[in-house]
């Protein structure tokens, strides 16, 4: 289709032929439903569903847009045989959005949030995508399970899935696996943060220490200061089990070595709890793991790029931080 603007009505995108097999990716609820806001322009969707930065979105949603245009670049991570023994793994699926320059250089995954109901990538993302890829970085963006199916350890064993799946094909896409990072927002952010425990995480499942995470607003806890709705759905029927709370709150499984981590929140967020990042943060310090911390004036949450407020800055930062341990 041609350049999507913040005018451009749902319905353009809803049928062009080339985007139906991101709908899962793009929209935040089931296609028929989306079907119903045909008529409103782009700009008016993304304020009913509190999406803020509406040109960083435009942007992300066309370079997906552009993305679409080149051979199929959504994946499923898992076997036809692994789908048909557990058939919520049908809904994971893997974004590839190839660097714009021809240097080869190691991949980010990104987790969107969304309080494990939904995964915000188009928001959240697509955007940091987009401009990751202006920075001569290859990028995937993993939709995980969510809902009924993000009880633990789900969302951990796709992000696990989806990195060992990108490393067996590495070739394919003409990337460094040496020195991948990790990148999540809010819910998101919990699961990488999670991933990076080696009790939990990268180790536990055989695979390469990533250089580093990178954590916006990251859900953290599944304790006291916990995000309600995220630790409702990762836990479960186990909510209010102490043990598996410790068991999945990332700052509690924090040791030496555990990857260098850039995490930033907003000071009040209105969502997610600052606590969440001081916590991380404090097992960083106990145990002497690089990290750089940035606590934003503000409220937001959700900002995914950050354009508007005072966080944009952010990913230059958190690249900068990340290259350090490339060399």
């Amino acid at each position: 289709m041609k350049k999507i603007t913040g005018n451009t009505q749902i319905k353009a995108i809803v049928n062009d032929p080339l985007l139906k097999m991101y709908h899962p990716a793009i929209f935040p609820m089931p296609i028929t439903k989306v079907r119903l806001f045909g008529l409103l322009k782009f700009q008016t969707f993304c304020r009913l569903f509190h999406y803020q930065g509406l040109d960083a979105i435009v942007d992300g949603l066309n370079r997906l847009n552009e993305v679409a245009n080149l051979e199929n670049q959504m994946y499923s991570i898992y076997s036809d045989e692994e789908k048909s023994e557990d058939d919520s793994k049908k809904e994971v699926a893997l974004i590839h959005f190839p660097s714009k320059k021809e240097e080869k250089k190691p991949f980010v995954l990104l987790c969107a949030g969304g309080g494990y109901q939904c995964v915000c990538s188009v928001a959240e993302a697509f955007p940091v995508a987009e401009r990751l890829n202006e920075l001569g970085y290859p990028v995937f963006v993993l939709h995980y399970r969510t809902k009924k199916n993000a009880h633990f350890p789900n969302p951990i064993d796709d992000i696990a899935n989806a990195v060992r799946w990108i490393i067996e094909r590495k070739e394919q896409f003409n990337i460094e696996v040496t020195g991948y990072s990790v990148g999540g927002f809010s819910a998101g952010g919990h699961m990488v943060a999670c991933f990076g425990a080696s009790t939990l995480g990268y180790a536990s499942y055989g695979l390469p220490k990533p250089a580093t995470l990178f954590l916006s607003y990251p859900v953290i806890t599944m304790g006291e200061y916990s995000h309600k709705e995220t630790r409702n759905s990762f836990l479960g029927e186990k909510k209010k089990d102490k043990a598996i709370q410790d068991k999945y709150s990332a700052e509690k499984q924090v040791d030496r070595n555990y990857p260098p981590v850039y995490i930033w929140t907003f000071a009040n967020d209105d969502c997610v709890s600052s606590k969440n990042s001081v916590f991380l943060v404090d097992a960083l310090d106990q145990n002497a793991i690089p990290y750089s911390y940035h606590t934003v004036e503000g409220t937001a949450h959700g900002v995914g790029l950050g354009e508007g407020t005072n966080a944009e800055v952010w990913l230059d930062e958190a690249v900068d931080f990340w290259e350090r341990f490339l060399a």
